[in-house]
């Protein structure tokens, strides 16, 4: 299963899966200027990965073939035209303790 696909060097795609009910939260995408941000963490890792970019949503029903998961398709799919991506200093990872085993 991915979380997201990388579809170019500069185009992430983000399935709203059924189950999911984000498609709700995409309206400030569709009524706005599409800017988005996105944070990745990966377990044990304390930098994370910041995206920036500018999104649409789209419904194209052969994209969201090409994300289909236990034989179903995602209701939509947030395209990312990425704008800018670097590594973010993991300080408040390291003091949150977030990936310490005693905290899970």
């Amino acid at each position: 299963m991915e979380l997201v696909q990388i579809a170019s060097n500069t185009e992430l795609r983000l399935p709203d899966r059924p189950g999911n009910n984000r498609i709700d939260t995409f309206q400030n995408v569709l009524s706005g200027s599409g800017h988005v941000q996105l944070i990745f963490f990966v377990p044990g890792i304390d930098d994370t990965l910041r995206v920036s970019g500018i999104a649409k949503l789209s419904k194209d029903p052969e994209l969201m073939a090409t994300m289909e998961e236990f034989g179903k398709p995602p209701r939509a799919v947030l395209c990312i035209t990425v704008t800018e991506a670097y590594f973010h200093c993991g300080k408040a990872l390291m003091r949150s303790k977030l990936w310490s085993p005693e905290k899970v």
